[in-house]
């Protein structure tokens, strides 16, 4: 029995230290050698500073980590040649800019107007459909189920974009 883990050991430890010399385990042989090719990144990923806006949703990386790389979508706002868009209204604040807020919008413009303040207006975008449902999927759009109901009795349903895509809705209004 011992004979046999000794056999098995030493084929092991010959084996090991053949690859380390880069020679074939089998034959002895010096193995080719081998490059490293750099990976190219997705054309998902490349550099889309140079393509024009309101084309299909794209991908711009914005780095992460030494390792690592987080994707911000970039969406189509080109209304729907059909119709099948959303139009959204929002009563302005003045806090629309504050990158660490979401962004609330409704489809009711009556609703909207009860959050004016500041000397605020109500303003409006036009959204397609498929880019309302892209966003949602890619979980940068959070719409309410139920309307909500405002202090002074009005109620409506709730946009509520990301501040990650927050100032690819504000500058359309």
């Amino acid at each position: 029995m011992g004979a046999a883990f000794g056999f098995v050991g030493g084929g092991a430890q010959g084996f090991s230290s053949a690859k380390q010399q880069g020679l074939n385990p089998w034959t002895g042989t010096k193995l080719p050698e081998t490059t490293v090719n750099t990976p190219v990144a997705p054309a998902a990923v490349q550099n889309t500073a140079n393509k024009p806006a309101n084309t299909t949703p794209k991908e711009t990386p914005t780095v992460g980590g030494e390792n690592s790389a987080t994707i911000t979508p970039t969406y189509d706002f080109t209304p729907d040649p059909l119709g099948d868009n959303v139009t959204l209204y929002r009563g302005t604040t003045g806090t629309e800019n504050n990158p660490r807020f979401p962004l609330y919008m409704t489809d009711d413009a009556n609703y909207a107007g009860s959050y004016v303040s500041n000397g605020g207006q109500v303003v409006q975008t036009t959204i397609p459909r498929s880019t309302i449902f892209d966003m949602r999927m890619n979980n940068v759009l959070e719409v309410t189920s139920n309307p909500q109901l405002h202090i002074n009795g009005t109620s409506g349903i709730e946009y509520k974009f990301s501040p990650s895509v927050k100032s690819q809705i504000i500058i359309r209004f």
